[in-house]
Parts: structure tokens; sequence; C-alpha cells
């Protein structure tokens, strides 16, 4: 019998709808409600077109990044990190972030055609707002194991594992 395990993703979602939903109440407090007007009155279709825009282009970064990636996979510097535990996570860092960034342009998009001025929707602004916050964790991550990577890459002598 095969145990069924919860994808990564699915566990870091409910995650996300936990912290949405405090938002949301927290969002009802006169103090927090004042700020989010202030901070969106007449530059809510601006606002949700430049996120819309920033992630999808940070979408077509991943996207490079992990194809140049894949392209330094046979080479011997990478080895040392085929050959431990954090082999997996390599990627796995990049299609999370890649799923984050997608979920934040989508929730962007939707606030662009449906959060008006006259109609506003409080629930997809917090959302929209939200998905930036966690998608932008995870492009920081990204970054660092960009890094990380690119150190072995052009280390100038091969390393053993541990090193």
């Amino acid at each position: 019998m095969r145990r069924g395990r919860v994808p990564l993703f699915l566990k870091e979602f409910l995650v996300f709808i936990v912290a949405s939903t405090a938002t949301y109440k927290l969002s009802f407090i006169p103090v927090f409600d004042s700020f989010i007007q202030e901070m969106l009155a007449g530059r809510r279709k601006e606002l949700y077109a430049a996120i819309l825009g920033l992630h999808g282009t940070l979408l077509g970064f991943i996207i490079a990044a992990i194809t140049i990636a894949m392209t330094y996979v046979s080479s011997p510097r990478f080895e040392i990190l085929r050959q431990t535990k954090h082999w997996p996570h390599l990627f796995g860092s990049y299609t999370r972030s890649m799923r984050w960034v997608a979920c934040t342009t989508l929730f962007s998009l939707l606030a662009l055609l449906v959060d008006y001025e006259t109609a506003q929707n409080r629930l997809l602004a917090i959302l929209c707002f939200d998905a930036v916050f966690y998608g932008g964790a995870m492009i920081v991550h990204t970054l660092w194991v960009t890094e990380k990577t690119v150190k072995v890459a052009i280390s100038a002598k091969p390393r053993l594992p541990g090193e």
C-alpha cells in the first residue's frame, strides 16, 4: 500500500489561505482599513497592472533560470551537488517560486479585472497583496539558492561533498 503525501504546494497554499484570512479579518479594524483605503485610493488599476507586469516578468526570469540551470546539470562541477541530498531541492526551489509568482500573476490579473473604485473587492485585494509578499519570499529564497549554485559552478577548483 502506497502512502499518499500531501504536495508541498498544497501545504504552502493552506498556510497562505490561513494568513490571508487573518489579513482579511484585520482589514476590518479601522486603522488597517483606512491604511488600505488610502493606499489603493485612485490607483488600484495602476498598482494591479504594475504587480501583473512585474510578476509576469519574474515568471519569465524563473523559467529562463531553470532552463539555464538544466544546461549545467551534466557539468563536472555539478557532480558535487548531484551527490548531496540537496540536489532535488535545487530545482524544487525554482518550481516553488514559479508556482507562487504564477499565483500572484493570476491574483493581480483578477484584481485588475474585478476590483474597481466604484465596486471594491476587499478579499481579492488582500489575496493579491498577500501573494506579493509570499511570492517575494519565494523569490528571495530562489535567489539565495541561485547564488550558492553559481558559486559551485564557477569555483576555481573542484570540491568534495561537504566542503
